[in-house]
């Protein structure tokens, strides 16, 4: 059965001309490509991810994602991980493409989705986070995803999983998603959602485990990269990751080399 995730609603705060609010949810489309991200929360303490819906056969269409977001730990200076939280403004959408700003005390940042159709049935969602240091160390980033591959928590597995990238593949219908992540991840892992998302959650420090591990048959699958980054102030870090729901008669595994772009920018 899906289970229920609660998401911290937006600030409700007087916004642009459009009346967003902030840290409202946002839906983007091209052609039969959807994306909706839920609103943002506003407590940094917590494992529990963003509810969002990833879809290509159409607004109304399968859903293949059922949560996604991002965590963070400066070491040495934060003795636990936190999620983004309390976004800057109202998400600025144009066209297929939306924005969220942040700004905690070890840097700001920008999370830019951008959704593209490439196909009838194929699509792909790119998440790009630009970091800009306030405080040099050791940065670890952290994404989780919770899985939801053919609109359905049984039958998902990850038959290939690594620090470049995952396919998590739904047994019963056969489709693919390929998540993926670069630069390289420090760390990856993979397991029933629980077991990630209480690491981000718990009280110390965490890290991923490089582990692919076997998921209980109708459990519901979730998958985590993490990057340890060495940041300097002034000094701007990129990091993109993909959702690739693969076209019917391409390769079933595909490759996730060269699926993204990722830079790091001096300021």
């Amino acid at each position: 059965m899906k289970k229920i995730i609660l998401a911290a609603a937006g600030i409700a705060v007087a916004a642009s001309a459009a009346s967003a609010q902030t840290g409202t949810g946002f839906t983007i489309s091209d052609g039969n490509a959807f994306f909706t991200g839920g609103a943002t929360p506003t407590t940094a303490a917590s494992g529990t991810s963003v509810t969002a819906d990833f879809r290509v056969t159409g607004a109304t269409g399968t859903d293949h994602l059922f949560g996604n977001w991002w965590y963070y730990r400066l070491e040495g200076t934060n003795t636990r991980e936190f999620r983004f939280n309390n976004q800057v403004g109202p998400t600025v959408v144009a066209g297929n493409t939306a924005t969220r700003s942040f700004a905690f005390p070890e840097f700001t940042a920008t999370l830019t989705y951008q959704i593209n159709s490439t196909g009838p049935v194929s699509g792909m969602l790119t998440e790009t986070l630009v970091i800009n240091p306030l405080i040099a160390g050791n940065l670890n980033i952290f994404n989780y995803a919770d899985f939801f591959i053919s609109g359905q928590d049984a039958g998902d597995t990850a038959p290939m999983a690594g620090n470049s990238g995952m396919n998590i593949l739904d047994v019963v219908t056969g489709q693919v998603l390929n998540f993926g992540a670069s630069p390289a991840a420090t760390n990856f892992q993979v397991g029933p959602f629980g077991a990630v998302t209480t690491l981000m959650g718990d009280t110390t420090p965490s890290n991923l485990t490089n582990v692919n591990a076997t998921v209980p048959a109708g459990s519901d699958i979730g998958g985590a990269f993490q990057w340890t980054v060495p940041v300097a102030v002034g000094q701007p870090i990129t990091i993109v990751e993909t959702f690739r729901i693969p076209a019917p008669g391409t390769a079933a595994l595909l490759g996730l080399g060269g699926l993204m772009i990722v830079r790091r920018r001096r300021a």
